[in-house]
């Protein structure tokens, strides 16, 4: 991942505008980018709340292997789940 600092930056967004570029943009930016940082983080927390996704168990507790969910009525299947041993080396059918 290429990193590009907040001056550099600024100066190719001052180029592409045709405007020249001040020193005091880069300041502006980084608070502009701290900001949007703070807002983006907020507004996730406002949505995890809303939809009671808190907590560190939330994941284990509501998350289940798509292998192993069956629905009421659903048909059983011949073989049950696929796993791989050995990296990759054997397949074998475990019921």
């Amino acid at each position: 991942c290429p990193k590009l600092g907040i001056q550099p930056f600024v100066k190719s967004l001052c180029d592409a505008e045709g405007a020249a570029f001040k020193p005091y943009m880069s300041t502006q930016m980084s608070t502009a980018f701290d900001l949007y940082i703070a807002i983006l983080n907020s507004v996730c927390t406002c949505i995890q709340k809303m939809l009671d996704w808190e907590g560190s168990t939330w994941c284990m507790l509501n998350c289940c292997p798509a292998c192993q969910y069956c629905l009421e009525g659903e048909e059983e299947l011949e073989v049950r789940m696929l796993s791989c041993i050995d990296g990759n080396d054997s397949l074998r059918c475990v019921e």
